[in-house]
């Protein structure tokens, strides 16, 4: 008899992998919590080969390059004390390694914490497995593991709004199977999530050292990586591959074109950008600061601002890596 499952109860855990490809079981621990949360299964290239008849042809399918897709998004949740490369992470740790980040570096500047750097070899980029449940009843799951996940993260700020994490993950496919329930408790994620950007939890906004009035601040690409499906003698999986750019896109009120910066001299220009997102409250020792050494203008325009005012939109095209410092 079929089972009635209700599609919005569902829950992703993650854990990385000491060999890609090779499936780890993530614990309850290794929930996350996320928004938007969309799986793909049984994503495939298709071989289809058309047989000859004397009566009708018959068309037969090959399946090959079987695998998932899972994009989400992640609000930011900070950690209760300063991180260290081992402890007081952010719940997207393992998921910014498999995206093309580094390991977490510890730093002592601008306070002790930890950085993530961009990785220049892909070969040295993580690979990740996803347990994704949904609920069968109080005691069993239908899980699919997905072994070998690699992607790209994003990041999203917006005036008003809980800053978030976005990822665009690939990863293998196996078929679905029931499993015990695993408790999906998003804890001190939850506690601890970073409240709407204002004034107060938002600091140095520098664009070549000049403070924006900012209203939304988008990177598609925080490591500039994706994943593509290899399918070959070598074996099958989701591998990293690189791209050029980030597509980071500023939008900010109208400056004054005297005293602080001309937005049409600055088309085509070369300059740094960095924005730190603060904590509140308890929080606020915390911060995760995007420091990107330079980068291109490629397009400024005016656009209508929710307040009725007057903005400049910028795109900002990546010419050396972005860091990501987590105190």
């Amino acid at each position: 008899m079929p089972v009635i499952i209700n599609p919005k109860q569902h829950g992703l855990f993650v854990a990385l992998e000491a060999t890609p490809g090779t499936y780890v079981a993530p614990t309850a621990t290794a929930y996350l919590m996320t928004e938007g949360l969309k799986v793909d299964p049984n994503q495939i290239d298709k071989e289809t080969i058309t047989l000859d008849s004397l009566n009708r042809p018959s068309d037969i399918v090959a399946l090959k390059k079987r695998h998932t897709k899972a994009a989400f998004r992640v609000p930011l949740s900070w950690a209760a004390a300063a991180p260290s490369t081992t402890a007081n992470l952010l719940p997207v740790n393992p998921l910014l390694q498999v995206c093309g980040g580094s390991a977490p570096v510890a730093v002592t500047t601008p306070a002790a914490g930890i950085r993530y750097d961009e990785v220049a070899d892909t070969a040295s980029v993580l690979s990740a497995s996803l347990s994704y449940r949904r609920r069968r009843n109080a005691t069993q799951q239908y899980e699919r593991k997905i072994p070998g996940c690699r992607g790209s993260a994003g990041f999203e700020w917006e005036f008003g709004k809980i800053p978030m994490f976005v990822f665009d993950l690939m990863g293998g496919h196996i078929d679905i199977l029931q499993s015990g329930a695993l408790n999906g408790t998003p804890g001190t994620q939850l506690t601890n999530i970073g409240l709407a950007s204002s004034a107060t939890n938002t600091a140095n906004v520098l664009l070549n050292g000049k403070s924006l009035c900012l209203y939304r601040f988008g990177i598609k690409n925080l490591f500039r990586t994706q994943a593509t499906i290899q399918d070959s003698m070598c074996g099958t999986g989701a591998l990293a591959d690189l791209v050029s750019n980030a597509d980071l896109t500023l939008t900010f009120r109208h400056p004054d074109i005297v005293s602080e910066l001309n937005p049409d001299a600055y088309f085509g220009g070369n300059y740094p950008f960095t924005i730190t997102c603060k904590g509140d409250g308890a929080f606020a020792a915390r911060q995760l600061i995007f420091d990107l050494p330079l980068a291109n203008i490629a397009d400024v325009k005016e656009v209508d601002l929710p307040d009725n005012t007057l903005g400049i939109e910028m795109t900002l095209t990546q010419l050396e890596p972005l860091t990501l410092t987590h105190v």
